[in-house]
């Protein structure tokens, strides 16, 4: 059956799957933004996995519980019904680590343009399901929103007085990383600092 966009069509896709048993993972056909399956319904906007877990597994059993996958390939749009299951945030954690789809470093694998996302889905969407879209933590999620994120330069360095003065914001706090001749040393300078933070370390 071919599955159009349209207002229904994606609840009855789910609900036509909830006893599905196929081998491999059951891959979202709708809008996946990030990698993850959403629609919306009656004014809402879900997350399809999510959406699943709780028609199979019924309600999570405290609202810190998020709707894990046991396939590693949520961020694949995977809504396989026996793939989905809650789970709390460290467990869930536990998981990605095992799959290698782990987030790096205290701040998250995130790009500075998906941070200024995550920035844009304050008060709009939880922090749990900000989270489960970029498929880090809900405290890097607090974090970027509070403006902790890697760096508010993308490249990195600004030109003075013809020297490429390479810095890093982290938070509300800049380390300046020196002054270069070339672009190209500043910028390495900065990508250096930037794997520090993200590795949890101070940037120099």
């Amino acid at each position: 059956m071919v599955y159009n966009k349209g207002k229904g069509r994606s609840v009855q896709f789910i609900r036509e799957h909830v006893n599905y048993d196929g081998d491999e993972c059951l891959i979202w056909p709708f809008s996946k933004p990030n990698g993850y399956g959403v629609f919306g319904l009656d004014g809402e906007v879900y997350y399809a996995h999510r959406y699943m877990c709780e028609l199979v597994n019924g309600p999570p059993p405290t609202p810190d519980h998020e709707a894990a996958h046991s396939c590693g390939n949520g961020d694949q749009a995977c809504i396989h019904p026996k793939h989905v299951g809650w789970k709390t945030p460290s467990q869930n954690q536990a998981d990605r680590a095992a799959h290698g789809t782990k987030s790096n470093g205290r701040l998250g694998k995130v790009s500075h343009a998906q941070a200024e996302e995550i920035r844009a889905l304050k008060g709009k969407l939880k922090q749990r399901e900000i989270a489960e879209r970029y498929g880090i933590t809900r405290s890097n999620v607090s974090h970027i929103q509070r403006g902790k994120h890697m760096t508010r330069v993308p490249k990195g360095f600004q030109r003075h007085d013809g020297k490429a003065i390479a810095k890093i914001t982290v938070g509300r706090k800049t380390t300046y990383l020196g002054s270069f001749s070339n672009d190209a040393d500043a910028t390495a300078a900065f990508l250096a600092a930037r794997e520090r933070v993200k590795a949890g370390l101070s940037p120099k």
